[in-house]
């Protein structure tokens, strides 16, 4: 069986990264997106025989979203499956509404786009497989980043209604979410409980694609956290949150 086409939004760093190193490994033809382009450059060259595409894409830049996409495409000779790992993410107790406009522009504004787009490439292919990086966040709010759990509960009831959408046009599209915890990226400072690596988070991922999960939790142990923060009454997690 031949291996599927993979197009990573945000694998410049992080998890993305990961996943598009591990992706080149297994010799799987990879497009690899991001607003910088140098890490991609190098990731690639250790892996010249592979069939590979490099793009600069601001998912912000929302306009340039449909024909980024559709050269990288094509340069790579087609996409089966997509997975969306560019985000943004900060602690924000202040209310900064720049640092909350920047998460709104990246994980709601951005991301939409994106799905819209990907979402009618694959409903014209007549199958698909698109993933996204979520996170155990968007199952309730915080008050130290207002806009990143929200901008995640968002994704994640997007992403429920694309799959309905997919069920009811009765067409092969797999719509996978992908739920971290914590996992040691650069923008994580210190060390947190049941932190993971990013190339555990990756080698997480990539299983979840091929058993075409609906929902993951990476790591898997997670899924118990995200069990308390849905079923805790409004008094227990407002006091120990």
């Amino acid at each position: 069986m031949p291996h599927p086409h993979v197009v990573i939004i945000g694998a410049s760093s992080g998890m993305g990264h990961a996943l598009a190193r591990l992706c080149l490994s297994k010799g799987y033809s990879t497009a690899m997106l991001a607003r910088r382009t140098a890490p991609m450059h190098a990731l690639a060259a250790q892996y010249p025989d592979v069939p590979h595409a490099i793009a600069q894409l601001d998912v912000c830049q929302t306009a340039t979203i449909p024909e980024v996409l559709q050269s990288t495409i094509a340069q790579v000779k087609g996409m089966d499956v997509l997975v969306h790992c560019a985000g943004y993410g900060w602690v924000n107790p202040q209310l900064d509404f720049a640092i909350e406009e920047g998460m709104i522009d990246t994980n709601i504004r951005g991301f939409t786009a994106v799905m819209d787009w990907v979402f009618h490439y694959f409903q014209q292919q007549g199958k698909g497989h698109l993933v996204v990086i979520t996170s155990v966040a968007g199952l309730r709010g915080d008050r130290h980043a207002p806009a990143y759990f929200a901008s995640k509960a968002y994704q994640i009831s997007y992403l429920q209604a694309l799959r309905h959408k997919a069920h009811k046009a009765d067409l092969p599209i797999y719509i996978t979410d992908i739920r971290p915890g914590f996992v040691d990226t650069k923008p994580m400072e210190g060390r947190r409980f049941w932190m993971c690596s990013a190339e555990t988070a990756a080698a997480h991922i990539f299983k979840a694609i091929h058993q075409h999960k609906r929902v993951a939790y990476i790591t898997p142990r997670w899924r118990w956290v995200a069990l308390a923060m849905r079923i805790a009454p409004s008094w227990l997690y407002e006091k120990v949150m």
